[in-house]
């Protein structure tokens, strides 16, 4: 997995991933969700729009960051989920939890 971010505003930025969110790679978007939590932003967008496949630890860092960053739907936004992800959030009722959009401009944008 490849991880990229960039701020948008002064407590705002994207994250982008690029690879399999599986395993031990799960950690390290936890690391940088954790270090972006303690810099100050209050709001992370996650570009998913590369990510092929997430797994149960996977999942488990995006509700990390959901918790870090005051467990609001608006406050922790996930962009360009593939069918797969979908299907994982659909079976697991994470669907109703985090706040998605098919592209990341319209996440961004709102």
């Amino acid at each position: 997995m490849k991880l990229s971010y960039r701020e948008l505003s002064t407590n705002r930025c994207l994250v982008k991933l690029s690879g399999p969110l599986m395993g031990d790679l799960a950690a390290t978007l936890t690391e940088e969700l954790n270090r972006l939590s303690k810099q100050g932003f209050k709001q992370v967008i996650l570009d998913l729009a590369e990510v092929p496949l997430i797994d149960s630890r996977g999942l488990g860092a995006l509700i990390t960051g959901y918790r870090l960053f005051g467990r609001k739907a608006q406050h922790f936004r996930l962009a360009g989920l593939n069918d797969q992800a979908r299907l994982l959030f659909d079976l697991t009722g994470f669907s109703r939890i985090f706040q998605t959009f098919e592209h990341t401009a319209e996440a961004v944008g709102i």
